[in-house]
């Protein structure tokens, strides 16, 4: 039998304790989701599934997503609340770059990597941050090397599945 556990807040949430219908979707290059239904919660478990937190899916103890709640509804007449989120790459739809620059030659004349240009959106022009505990690392290849990069007022995901398109990767996003 697979075991489906949430993790909020470090609080553990059993399928079928507190939390049912948990079902999530990951595709390859695309936004992951989950939802799932929960009943009976105390103001404690109301500050841990709330929106913009952040959760690990387990399934037989192995963490098989991980996102952050977008939407919580509650049904009051049966009495439970629907929850629904995206996988981490949905917080980079919600953060946008600006003003409109264009990005050129990389240090000593290299021309800059997808990877450098991807450093350059998330943590520069979009204000992400690299470290701490809610930093985000990039992993991979230094992809193919570009010449300019003009960076629209856009969302970062928007930037980076741009990025992943030119030097033919996939990207993955990872929060420390």
């Amino acid at each position: 039998m697979i075991t489906g556990i949430v993790y909020a807040n470090n609080t553990a949430y059993y399928e079928g304790n507190k939390i049912f219908n948990l079902t999530f979707k990951k595709k390859k290059n695309q936004v992951g989701t989950f939802s799932f239904k929960a009943y009976a919660l105390d103001s404690t478990d109301l500050n841990n599934i709330k929106e913009r937190n952040i959760v690990q899916i387990l399934l037989n103890g192995k963490v098989m997503f991980e996102g952050y709640i977008r939407k919580v509804k509650y049904d009051r007449y049966n009495m439970m609340w629907d929850v629904e989120g995206e996988s981490l790459e949905g917080i980079l739809n919600t953060i946008n770059t600006s003003n409109p620059v264009t990005l050129r030659m990389g240090y000593n004349g290299d021309l800059m990597t997808t990877k450098e240009l991807v450093r350059e959106v998330m943590f520069r022009l979009a204000g992400i941050r690299p470290t701490g505990p809610n930093g985000w690392s990039i992993t991979g290849d230094e992809g193919v090397p570009l010449f300019f990069y003009r960076v629209e007022q856009r969302t970062v995901l928007d930037h980076i599945a741009a990025l992943a398109r030119l030097s033919n990767y996939t990207f993955r996003c990872y929060l420390k």
